[in-house]
């Protein structure tokens, strides 16, 4: 079996299979809800249980990446060719929770591995390749549509996700190099800084909670919020959420380019504050045409969080074991934020749904603004 270095293309290409999967249920929501005839909460309950399978799945997580690589991609592409079958059925609802929470399974061990293979990079570019890892997946989230909509005539979606399934068993035939980076324990910290390390640890954490509900949210249920709130047709709605993962690619290789720890700090804030005002535009948009362009921008003000949160807690010394943890809540908070959302859009409507991603964004600018000065401090 080849052995193949963690910067290498084809981790990013495994990554870009994730992305196609964990963004899929968007585009293809608008079709699910009229098909199982679902309401908003039990569309909800769909995204939740595929990130409640992610967030098991990087939770498990073993201190081997190579068999976490291989076991996700098993699970990935078994739940895959489960939930083509269901959405073959007109009464498939439960039979597609039971296969999303198992391709969700699989997807969180392919992530967080890669995520962590990725982050053995050295520090002078380690945020560099977390951002070129993001836009990956960004990539694959791009093409998600192509598994849902009816631009490709005379193939179904069912048909579709079985072509795709087996995609995913490509770690299957590569390793990774076993790299001789390992994070610091606890014990080989210094005692004035190890004091400091439950605080930090517990910030990112949240942290990461906050972030994966809100991209989430976005991803879940922007599509829907389009043909609901505009005149645009199904197809250009199921589509339209490729506008947000284009410039969430456009905004990490920018980041990839020119971010350096000196920075970080201020373009995590920055990234923040923006993201704020572009949730709220995209809140108050009554046209196709303002939803579109609002999505687009909030991709680019958003891109760089995730990385940026990721390099913040790997200079911190946790262990392998505690970033899974981190990893596991971003997957938590990708299930609770969409399926809160989706309750508050039954009981309300979705545009007081759409709220949610918003507090949850100011929440996380107000307890993040100063974190990562406390981080820096512990690796200095």
């Amino acid at each position: 079996m080849p052995k193949i270095e963690a910067t290498s293309p084809i981790w990013r290409l495994v990554m870009a299979f994730t992305g196609v999967g964990s963004t899929m249920l968007g585009p293809l929501l608008p079709h699910l809800l009229g098909q199982w005839r679902l309401h908003d909460h039990e569309a909800g309950m769909l995204v939740g249980c595929l990130f409640l399978g992610s967030f098991a799945g990087t939770l498990t997580m073993s201190q081997h990446l190579r068999r976490c690589l291989q076991r996700g991609a098993c699970m990935a592409a078994l739940g895959c060719l489960l939930f083509a079958w269901s959405t073959h059925q007109s009464h498939g609802f439960g039979a597609g929770m039971l296969a999303l929470a198992l391709m969700g399974f699989g997807l969180g061990h392919l992530m967080s591995s890669l995520n962590l293979l990725v982050g053995t990079a050295p520090v002078s570019i380690r945020a560099r390749q977390l951002a070129n890892l993001g836009a990956a997946w960004c990539v694959g989230a791009v093409v998600s549509p192509c598994l849902s909509t009816v631009l490709l005539v005379g193939i179904s979606p069912s048909i579709r996700l079985c072509l795709f399934a087996p995609l995913y068993l490509l770690p299957l035939f590569v390793a990774p190099v076993e790299t001789p980076f390992a994070p610091r324990t606890l014990e080989s910290l210094p005692a004035g800084r190890r004091k400091h390390l439950p605080a930090g640890a517990m910030l990112c954490t949240l942290a990461f909670l906050v972030y994966g509900g809100i991209e989430a949210s976005i991803g879940a249920w922007v599509p829907v919020f389009a043909t609901r709130y505009s005149s645009g047709p199904l197809v250009a709605a199921q589509w339209i959420l490729s506008l947000f993962w284009i410039g969430l690619i456009a905004g990490r290789l920018l980041m990839a380019r020119f971010v350096s720890p000196v920075i970080e700090n201020v373009l995590l804030r920055t990234a923040m504050l923006a993201s704020l005002i572009c949730l709220l535009w995209l809140l108050v948009s009554s046209s196709f045409a303002q939803i579109a362009v609002a999505t687009a921008v909030m991709g680019i003000c958003i891109s760089p969080l995730f990385p940026l949160l990721l390099s913040t807690a790997l200079s911190g010394g946790y262990s392998n074991r505690v970033m899974g943890v981190m990893l596991a809540c971003c997957a938590l908070g990708s299930a609770l934020l969409p399926w809160l959302l989706g309750v508050l859009s039954s009981s309300f409507s979705l545009r007081v749904g759409m709220m949610l991603p918003i507090a949850a964004l100011l929440s996380l600018a107000l307890f993040r603004w100063n974190a990562p000065r406390l981080v820096q401090q512990q690796t200095a």
